[in-house]
């Protein structure tokens, strides 16, 4: 008896599912990101922030193509290959890094299909590549500032640790989307938020290090397999 209602569950969001549509499109938009940094262990230490947002933010672009397979009409799986510029902006150093993440997100939407124009809801986790790292800033020598614009591998080192994040990231993403269903489709404006869940080590061991980021992505999907 268990195991038919099991099964009778899978049909029915099975044919739900295959009753809706899966949506493919992409969006763009700005991104605005900085690092943050923190030091865990202050108890003897007291010249030492616990955490602090030692660096200016960084605007960049965000861009990418996205598909939504939809479980039941109001729950979609949302999986995304996007280009994003992050990193910071300060006089020693300047940091410019560019990832290219695959989010996999949870979309709500429970008025999808009922109504033209409606909130919808996402959140989920975004594994990044980083694609291109670059460092600017100044050195001294001879007692004058000599600058210098590098890969972040070849920039000069401060005590000989090194000031940019590991190849690859994990964030947290949640946003809002306003979306405006249209008969030539689905055309969204969306607020965007990520924080680093793991510690990329730009600083080596002395504290934990990870990016933050928010921004607006203008975005457009149509349905396919009508």
């Amino acid at each position: 008896m268990r195991t038919c209602l099991v099964a009778a569950v899978v049909v029915v969001v099975s044919a739900s599912a295959r009753a809706e549509v899966v949506e493919v499109g992409g969006a763009a938009g700005m991104v605005t990101s900085t690092m943050k940094q923190t030091f865990p262990d202050c108890s003897d230490q007291p010249d030492c922030i616990e955490s602090a947002e030692a660096h200016a933010p960084r605007r960049g672009i965000a861009s990418g193509l996205f598909v939504r397979y939809p479980i039941v009409r109001a729950l979609l799986v949302q999986a995304e290959l996007a280009y994003v510029q992050k990193g910071f902006e300060t006089t020693l150093p300047s940091l410019r890094v560019d990832y290219l993440e695959v989010p996999v997100l949870l979309r709500i939407d429970p008025l999808r299909h009922r109504l033209p124009v409606r909130f919808a809801f996402l959140g989920g986790l975004a594994p990044a590549v980083r694609a291109r790292c670059r460092q600017s800033g100044s050195f001294f020598m001879n007692g004058a500032g000599v600058p210098y614009d590098d890969r972040c591998e070849d920039a000069p080192r401060v005590d000989d640790m090194r000031a940019y994040p590991a190849r690859f990231d994990l964030g947290l993403v949640v946003g809002a989307t306003l979306a405006v269903e249209s008969p030539i489709g689905v055309f969204e404006v969306e607020a965007r938020s990520e924080r680093g869940l793991v510690d990329n080590g730009a600083w080596g061991p002395g504290g934990r290090t990870a990016f933050e980021s928010y921004g607006v992505r203008f975005g457009y999907a149509y349905a396919v397999g009508r």
